[in-house]
């Protein structure tokens, strides 16, 4: 009995401390809208890698089981709006379950602005936008990886 006293305190600390510190829905992540939306809302964020800043402008989604569709602006480090040095493809894909999802439909508008469309979310779970200099959807180490969703 003494030993509970002497230890409730301490579980008490441990479990508020572990709840506050727990994972949240990464910060490329937007507040949910309230719809099974992978807590995006019809929102634009920005996602800096490889010397490219991306920002995402959802024009229909991103919905679970429904069909998305996006802008994908393309910066360099000065704002400036840029062309790869390749020709892009883009697909889906889950980390978690190693395989890509259905084909998008990427129109590039004008320098460093592509239409994505035919985005469907099939399956719970992460899902990343991979940019890629091959049609090769395996997940290559080359790709440009952005986090794009969760359900």
């Amino acid at each position: 009995m003494t030993c509970l006293k002497v230890f409730h305190p301490l579980f008490v600390a441990i479990l508020l401390l572990s709840i506050s510190t727990s994972c949240a829905d990464p910060t490329y992540l937007a507040a949910n809208s309230g719809s099974d939306n992978g807590g995006l809302g019809n929102s634009t964020f920005d996602i800096c890698k490889n010397d490219f800043c991306f920002s995402f402008d959802w024009l229909a989604g991103p919905e679970y089981r429904k069909e998305s569709s996006f802008i994908l602006s393309v910066r360099n480090a000065d704002g400036d709006l840029v062309d790869f040095n390749f020709t892009p493809h883009f697909y889906l894909y889950m980390p978690d379950h190693g395989h890509p999802g259905d084909p998008l439909t990427a129109t590039r508008l004008e320098k460093g602005l592509y239409k994505i469309e035919k985005v469907m979310f099939f399956m719970k779970g992460q899902w990343d936008l991979h940019i890629s200099e091959t049609q090769d959807e395996s997940g290559s180490s080359s790709d440009i990886i952005l986090p794009i969703a969760h359900f």
